[in-house]
């Protein structure tokens, strides 16, 4: 056997060995993807209800550091997006909804901004001016390359979407705004207003 033939059947062994690293690749690639598609809108990865909720971190619009402490009472958390419609949609329904629960039992709403507080000072903005409504609601902001507070409450990224804490940072309800969970926690206080609002959308994440 000459230098050629050894050679030869050198490259087919390293060729051989290529072609078994990148089968392993993609299949491990279609495991992951299949993975997704069994999950995706079946709720997999929300958090549990009755669990501990999660300690998480923000700011408000001033740019004072907020935690998980800062809030003592029930708490419905709505995550928002500038770029989602329904957000835009659903803020008097929440304010309406907001001042029933405070009244009731002293549960507060706060919406988190998956944007900077410019983008979120600017959108609020607009939601005010559109619809003749000052926003009382406490805001804070969360962008995801500074915090994990989104991504971990609302871990598809669907805006508007809720999660009640209650006082014992106990995770109660949540889900998307406008749909049975939200509509379930809306009947629980006195009044009638329209829990409903558009379907939520998937929006990017700032």
């Amino acid at each position: 056997m000459d230098v050629r033939d050894v050679s030869l059947i050198a490259l087919w062994v390293l060729s051989l060995i290529n072609l078994v690293l990148i089968l392993r690749v993609v299949t491990e690639a279609r495991r992951g993807i299949n993975a997704r598609s069994a999950t995706a809108g079946t709720g997999h990865g929300e958090l549990a209800l009755n669990a501990p909720a999660p300690p998480f971190r923000a700011r408000d619009l001033s740019g004072r550091r907020v935690t998980d402490e800062a809030f003592t009472g029930g708490v419905v958390l709505i995550f928002v997006s500038p770029d989602c419609g329904s957000c835009h949609t659903m803020l008097p329904m929440a304010h309406a909804l907001a001042a029933r629960a405070r009244e009731a039992d002293g549960t507060e709403f706060v919406l988190v901004s998956s944007a900077g507080p410019g983008r979120t000072k600017s959108w609020l903005a607009d939601l005010e001016r559109d619809h003749d409504l000052r926003v009382t609601l406490s805001v804070l902001v969360a962008p995801t390359d500074a915090t994990p507070f989104v991504t971990e409450y609302d871990p598809q990224g669907l805006f508007p979407y809720f999660v009640m804490v209650d006082g014992d940072d106990t995770v109660r309800a949540r889900g998307i705004v406008g749909y049975e969970d939200w509509r379930t926690l809306a009947n629980g206080w006195p009044g009638r207003e329209s829990a409903e609002v558009p379907a939520a959308t998937a929006g990017p994440t700032p």
